[in-house]
């Protein structure tokens, strides 16, 4: 703090440099100087008692923002205003930057509040629009703008040059009568009064610079909103034009036809910041705005008869956000992009949005509303699709049934199950269930041992109108074979062989004969498949009981489907 008390002071010492001893610093030399005095392709000039244009932070569609280059070249393209920022460094000098920090121009993150003046200097512009072009660019100072300006003014070129005065820090409030000194100073010793504006986001600066330079330079007030807290602090700066945000975020706030007429009652002249669409400038000059802050549209770009122009908004080009939403009883509302032209368009401003059927499952509708300047409406379709059903799968086998289930869809009303009929080759409903929660179906009545195809649709009903999604993918299944009905037990010769045989079973692969020597069938002795339904049971013990049962089995590659036992039989000793 010791150290940037005594650049303080420094700074009182010389803060009369402005006037004094820069007055003679050298001008940057760019490609801008050699059409200063004009540009040999540049129309006449357009009728600026109806509307003006103004160019952001110099010409910075077509040179590196704020740099000398870029301030030059709105010079030799016949720019009536000219905007530019000023911000100071760590020994309080006047440099020209938009922000305090040197990323977006010189690439570094570093601030200039941060640095000093000797400091700053040393970092050349590695970012900005057409950087290629001014290899050797650096952030200027506001002396050689200043001289810059006088120099414009010698050549007899008629060009308002606005200085936007950047936030002065609650730790330096000491020096903002220094600070604005330097401005001031500037100024009046260059006798280029007549040639700038002084404008910024706060009133009170608008107010110091009245302080000090009277009526001799124009005030503009900058405003994010042209609303009533906004139009307050304008009253207490008294500024000839209220420079608003004419291309709000989604987040800020709207400047609305009211709240500009509202404004213009008041007696303000209005700009608005930053349009680089004609059609946009047209809205706004269509509601009374008489000035338009760009960054690419020069006088020779814009005539009047464009900025009274409708269109149709038949003619616009319209991208949703999204054009294809699964239904969920929510209302779908997709952002849109449109555009004219090639030239992006403001809601609220050029179009306004509203929706039709955008909650059913059917075609939604955007409807796109020609405002201002745009007559007319166009309509854009998105589809609102029924939920398939998902994870859809089998869950259990029997002779003639098969369990399914899938994952609930929300706000279905519920769900349709359709069987392949594989004679007339196509699906019918096998069953519709009433209700999204219930998720697990049993399908009854099938054939045993066959294949069967299943797939399930949701549904939603509404308005006695039924909505029904594509199908999931169906599914194979087989249900398992019938259970033998009926199986006999006969003891051979001396006993030590039993003859067992059982009814036929059709659809099956072949049958799977359990012996045991326990009811419980926990002490098995065979366990044999067999293709056909008789089987000899050999090398039993005579004296003992034994026990069978018999099923079918259905192998389908290597999967085995089995079929219920039949009842159990005994074996009996010989």
């Amino acid at each position: 703090m010791k150290k940037r008390s005594l650049l303080k002071i420094s700074a009182i010492i010389v803060a009369f440099t402005l006037a004094v001893g820069a007055f003679g610093a050298p001008a940057m030399t760019t490609k801008a100087d050699e059409t200063m005095a004009g540009d040999s392709n540049a129309v006449s000039d357009i009728n600026n008692d109806t509307y003006d244009l103004v160019g952001h932070r110099g010409y910075s569609g077509y040179a590196p923002m704020n740099s000398m280059s870029s301030i030059k070249l709105a010079v030799a393209r016949n720019f009536k205003n000219i905007e530019f920022d000023i911000r100071y460094t760590y020994d309080y000098e006047w440099v020209v930057s938009h922000d305090d920090s040197l990323l977006k121009t010189c690439g570094v993150d570093l601030n200039i509040s941060d640095l000093k003046l000797s400091q700053v200097m040393k970092y050349k512009y590695t970012k900005g629009n057409n950087i290629s072009q001014y290899p050797n660019e650096k952030i200027p100072q506001l002396v050689e703008v200043l001289n810059y300006i006088q120099q414009v003014k010698a050549s007899g070129k008629k060009t308002n040059f606005v200085i936007e005065i950047k936030d002065i820090d609650d730790d330096d409030a000491e020096m903002k009568p220094i600070l604005f000194d330097a401005i001031a100073d500037g100024i009046t010793d260059r006798d280029i009064t007549d040639m700038v504006t002084i404008t910024s986001f706060h009133y009170s600066y608008l107010n110091e610079m009245r302080s000090r330079l009277g009526s001799a330079v124009h005030y503009w007030y900058l405003a994010k909103a042209l609303d009533a807290e906004h139009l307050g602090y304008a009253k207490k700066c008294k500024p000839e034009v209220i420079t608003f945000n004419g291309t709000p975020e989604s987040d800020e706030k709207f400047n609305t036809t009211e709240m500009i007429e509202n404004a213009l009652s008041q007696g303000y002249k209005l700009s608005a910041y930053t349009l680089d669409s004609i059609p946009m400038m047209g809205a706004y000059f269509q509601q009374g705005v008489e000035m338009f802050v760009t960054n690419k549209i020069a006088s020779h770009m814009l005539t009047l008869d464009m900025l009274k122009e409708k269109y149709k908004a038949s003619k616009l080009t319209v991208k949703l956000s999204k054009t294809s939403y699964t239904f969920d009883k929510t209302r779908k509302k997709p952002t849109a992009t449109v555009t004219f032209n090639g030239q992006k368009l403001l809601e609220g401003l050029n179009y306004e949005i509203s929706y039709t059927n955008n909650r059913d499952p059917e075609k939604g509708i955007v409807n796109v509303n020609g405002l201002n300047n745009f007559v007319g409406e166009k309509d854009v379709t998105f589809k609102i699709n029924m939920p398939k059903v998902k994870s859809f799968k089998y869950k259990k086998s029997y002779a003639t049934k098969l369990k399914m289930t899938w994952k609930k869809r929300a706000g279905v009303t519920g769900y349709i199950v359709e069987k392949y009929n594989y004679k007339l080759k196509k699906y019918e409903q096998f069953k519709k269930i009433k209700g999204n929660t219930k998720t697990t179906f049993t399908a009854t009545k099938l054939e045993s041992g066959i294949k069967h195809r299943f797939r399930v649709k949701t549904y939603y009903t509404v308005n006695n109108k039924t909505y029904k999604s594509k199908a999931c993918a169906a599914k194979n299944e087989y249900t398992n074979p019938a259970k033998p009905f009926r199986m006999t037990a006969m003891r051979l010769g001396k006993g030590k062989t039993a003859r067992l045989a059982w009814s036929q079973v059709k659809s099956k692969t072949g049958y799977n004969v359990v012996v045991a020597t326990d009811k419980g069938f926990k002490k098995i002795v065979r366990n044999k498949n067999k293709k056909s339904n008789v089987y000899r049971v050999r090398k039993l013990n005579k004296k003992k009981k034994y026990y069978a049962k018999v099923r079918a089995y259905l192998k389908v590659g290597k999967k085995y489907y089995y079929g219920a036992f039949c009842k159990t039989v005994k074996i009996k000793k010989k």
